[in-house]
């Protein structure tokens, strides 16, 4: 819809630049008492219709790949949100009460990802604190990307990321070994990139 209506704006312009063209040229023989030369605006008349459908098909084109583009950011943020809801959500609140101490220590067992009821709690703490660092380094690639709206992951998680970071800021940086100095960098970007919009909306 929103193509079209650009579309057919556009159009009425170029009409409008014709008529305007086709008249000032009238005008301007007949102040000059001077003939009027009607194959000169048969041609004005022709380039300015070939304008329009040039100008036509430039939007249709750039406007399917809005659409494309659109379509896709949609399905991924649908994509995103389902697993957030199913996966991630329940994670949160566990990450965020955990001691310090208690982190150290899940942090520094191996992963499992297992949901059995006898794993032991620090396991249960290190797969829920990887399995969300996992979740946020997709979420700022997809971003970097192009492939999710930046202002969704802001209204969804600007209180909550920066919790998280702050609370495995240090972890983060451990992690960074000699060979391996980007790990967690997307979540790491999204972490400033929210922290940034944070501090403009509150000094403006």
């Amino acid at each position: 819809m929103e193509n079209i209506k650009t579309i057919t704006k556009t159009t009425s312009m170029c009409i409008f630049f014709t008529s305007f063209l086709y008249l000032a040229y009238i005008f301007y023989n007949l102040c000059l008492q001077s003939p009027i030369n009607w194959s000169g605006i048969g041609t004005i008349v022709n380039s300015a219709l070939f304008l329009i459908a040039f100008i036509s098909v430039i939007f249709v084109y750039f406007g399917y790949n809005q659409s494309i583009k659109k379509d896709k950011i949609d399905r991924t943020t649908e994509i995103l949100n389902n697993f957030f809801i199913l996966n991630i959500n329940k994670y949160f609140d566990q990450i965020l009460q955990m001691p310090p101490q208690q982190t150290e220590i899940s942090l520094e067992l191996p992963v499992t990802f297992t949901n059995k009821e006898n794993q032991p709690e620090h396991q249960k703490n290190r797969d829920a604190i990887y399995s969300t660092l996992q979740y946020f380094e997709m979420t700022g690639m997809l971003l970097k990307k192009d492939l999710i709206d930046f202002e969704m992951v802001y209204q969804t998680f600007s209180l909550d990321i920066p919790q998280l970071y702050k609370r495995l800021e240090e972890y983060i940086k451990r992690v960074r070994t000699p060979g391996n100095e980007t790990g967690w960098e997307n979540f790491e970007k999204l972490y400033f990139m929210i922290k940034t919009e944070n501090e403009s909306k509150i000094s403006s």
